[in-house]
């Protein structure tokens, strides 16, 4: 696993726990369930000391992978963006057209939206 670490000091740039950060940020890996390598250890003192961790799971330019929809509940326009609400209505029924454009208007009420209703 890969991760990036954050000092509290913005804009550091220097070796913190033997880790060379450049500009308040530095990467390091670890092997799934290693404890007992530098790279662990200075990733347990971070947490300690209030660094940023953000876990890192592939290369730096993978696309993260989409979210699946939940079948139990009705898609929610608030919760996407323009083009993923787009995309919904166009592959929807009637039925769910008026029921994601109502929510919209009662919700965010983003015209691409909305006048996307008033078209069909």
């Amino acid at each position: 696993m890969r991760y990036r670490i954050t000092t509290p000091v913005l804009g550091f740039t220097g070796i913190s726990a033997g880790v060379n950060f450049t500009d308040g940020t530095a990467e390091v890996e670890i092997a799934d369930g290693d404890t007992q390598t530098y790279n662990a250890r200075a990733l347990a003192y971070f947490r300690s000391q209030g660094y940023g961790i953000e876990e890192l799971d592939g290369p730096e330019d993978a696309e993260p992978e989409p979210e699946e929809p939940d079948d139990d509940e009705p898609f929610d326009p608030s919760e996407h963006d323009v083009p993923d609400v787009l995309a919904h209505l166009a592959d929807a029924d009637e039925d769910e057209q008026a029921r994601v454009i109502a929510a919209e208007r009662d919700g965010k009420n983003r015209k691409t939206i909305t006048e996307k209703g008033a078209a069909s």
